[in-house]
């Protein structure tokens, strides 16, 4: 993970922070397949309790880190 990264996810709000990494740590043990329904549901419903600026930076930052990934992937 790179600098740029790191510090978006250190600016997140706590609650944001936490569900990031938890996220992450899930993702981790499923080997990032499919979760089942009630944990989508459960991301869903605590997502819609973060603040809005929130929820965009969390959608962003999994998209960086996505094409992060695949840039790495490609060279």
């Amino acid at each position: 993970m790179d600098d740029e990264i790191a510090g978006r996810i250190e600016r997140l709000s706590p609650e944001a922070r936490a569900l990031f990494w938890e996220v992450v740590q899930r993702g981790e043990e499923t080997e990032f397949k499919v979760p089942p329904d009630e944990l989508v549901a459960n991301l869903h419903q605590r997502m819609a309790g973060l603040p809005p600026q929130d929820k965009r930076e969390l959608v962003d930052l999994f998209r960086a880190i996505k094409r992060q990934a695949h840039e790495e992937g490609c060279n």
